[in-house]
């Protein structure tokens, strides 16, 4: 099997798709043959800083993208961030700094379009939770794909403000109704 990026957009009726290089195979989470999840890349990591800086912002530019086509992801985690395998064998990032973006986001079967600032914060914000619980002491790393989303977004501004928002009555949350 050979996993692709889908976008329906069901305005167009147009199915957008790109091939994944390496091709995912993935049957199981732990079964991924061609490509490998973020996630365990970034549990297992051992290389150099500068190298994992580029995974990092790799990471936001994708969200970014996203986006900036006003599609909200719906579970953004980095169990649902695949990099291309033949691009991280030998590790030569200087090569694969030069080459089409590495980092592809899977599993849109929780999104939908919208333009809207709040739901954009609210992607970022599921995201931070699942990073720092899937990766603790390693808010460091959060803020460098916080940082290249702002980057690379064309409502950072906006949506940032709403994510302090979006953190603030997260914290707030009440359990009373339990």
């Amino acid at each position: 099997l050979e996993y692709f990026f889908f976008f329906n957009d069901t305005a167009t009726t147009e199915i957008y798709t790109e091939q994944i290089v390496g091709s995912v195979r993935c049957v199981q989470e732990t079964d991924i043959k061609h490509g490998i999840q973020c996630k365990q890349k970034l549990i297992d990591w051992n290389g150099k800083a500068e190298d994992l800086e580029f995974i990092l912002k790799s990471v936001g530019a994708s969200i970014a993208r996203v986006h900036n086509a006003d599609i909200i992801h719906g579970d953004l985690t980095t169990s649902n961030m695949v990099l291309s395998e033949h691009k991280y064998d030998d590790i030569n990032f200087e090569i694969a700094k030069k080459i089409k973006p590495i980092m592809y986001l899977i599993d849109f079967g929780l999104s939908y379009v919208s333009t809207n600032p709040e739901d954009k914060a609210v992607d970022l914000y599921v995201l931070e939770r699942a990073f720092l619980s899937t990766h603790p002491d390693s808010e460091a790393w959060l803020d460098i794909v916080l940082k290249s989303y702002q980057d690379h977004c064309k409502s950072a501004d906006a949506v940032m403000k709403r994510l302090e928002d979006v953190r603030g009555r997260g914290r707030t949350v009440s359990y009373t109704h339990l």
